[in-house]
């Protein structure tokens, strides 16, 4: 498994500078024009960079300011 249903069908951003993951579900309007509404995903996550799909189905998040890649959802499995 990866992350929880409802998070299905999200866009997710970065927003660097405040350290904070966003996810927004995207409404079009017409042929040229989206709405959307959005939530923090993740806070605390320092200088977050890239966003990538995992294999779970969860999400890895690359961290310009740690170095460091995290992985949110569930553990993927070892076998």
């Amino acid at each position: 498994g990866g992350l929880p249903e409802s998070y299905a069908g999200r866009l997710f951003v970065c927003m660097w500078a405040r350290n904070e993951i966003v996810s927004a579900r995207l409404q079009r309007v017409n042929d040229r024009t989206f709405i959307a509404s959005s939530r923090v995903f993740a806070s605390g996550v320092p200088g977050p960079s890239a966003i990538i799909n995992s294999p779970s189905g969860g999400l890895y998040v690359a961290s310009f300011s740690a170095n460091t890649i995290y992985h949110f959802g569930q553990a993927p499995r070892k076998d």
